[in-house]
């Protein structure tokens, strides 16, 4: 039996059988990992309060021959974010981030620069350093371009025309093709995977790719670019993972509410 640590960021858990648990976690230097902590239930010594979600934990694991999962065998936590699990609205923000990396990455490939993020992310929004809002537009934008299926929104993919040449101040944006379409060739484009968008919100998201991600979160956006890039983004994800992702329509009632 091999056994290795790891700085892990609990995605989600789930039982298994009468007193187990499977955590998936996102591990620094291993990527998405699947592991399960027996008598999580039971063990108040090893596991007691701290396999909580989107905590940081330092994660002892096993790996054997037969065994489906790793072998989570002793955890000590590194920070709780407790101010997350505490605040509805960032609970859900968190857990929308949290799906989309579970679904997304794939098992046992290292994704250090997306632990990162995930990790930078957190902590703001722990802290209350970015609104909730920018930052997840933040992490979306930088996970994309992390994963190499960053939107283009440099040119219009009917004409080819640079955006800095277009005039018009709303322009479509397409949410399988993940470009923006001028005026001018908009009107050959209507069905539900075009969104409307203007000039100025591309220009920011535009802005948030070019630049780092402690530089991006400096940004302060206004409610129409929020509104905007989130319609965008929260499409765009969703369609090219396949797949509805539940707590995005969680997120989406605590906004209404609000």
């Amino acid at each position: 039996m091999n056994s290795f640590s790891a700085q892990s960021i609990i995605l989600w858990k789930k039982e298994y059988g009468e007193n187990d648990l499977i955590i998936f976690l996102l591990a620094e230097g291993y990527g998405r990992i699947t592991a399960i902590a027996k008598n999580a239930k039971k063990s108040v010594k090893r596991f007691g309060g701290v396999l909580e979600l989107f905590t940081l934990i330092d994660a002892e694991l096993k790996t054997t021959r037969n065994q489906a999962f790793y072998i989570l065998s002793e955890v000590s936590l590194e920070s709780p974010y407790e101010r997350i699990r505490t605040d509805f609205l960032k609970t859900a923000h968190a857990s929308y981030w949290a799906e989309i990396l579970n679904g997304w990455i794939e098992e046992g490939h290292p994704q250090d620069e997306i632990f990162q993020l995930f990790r930078t992310s957190l902590e703001n929004l722990d802290e209350d350093r970015v609104p909730a809002e920018t930052l997840g537009i933040i992490f979306q934008i930088k996970l994309l371009q992390l994963s190499g299926l960053s939107p283009d929104f440099s040119s219009c993919l009917g004409c080819g025309l640079e955006i800095d040449r277009i005039h018009d101040k709303r322009l479509l944006f397409d949410i399988k093709d993940g470009r923006t379409i001028c005026g001018s060739c908009s009107s050959k484009s209507h069905d539900g995977k075009k969104l409307r968008i203007s000039k100025g919100t591309l220009n920011e998201l535009r802005w948030i790719q070019k630049n780092t991600c402690s530089m991006a979160m400096r940004l302060r956006l206004n409610q129409v670019s929020i509104s905007e890039s989130r319609a965008i983004l929260e499409r765009f994800l969703p369609f090219h993972m396949g797949k509805d992702i539940n707590s995005l329509r969680f997120l989406n009632i605590l906004r209404h509410e609000i």
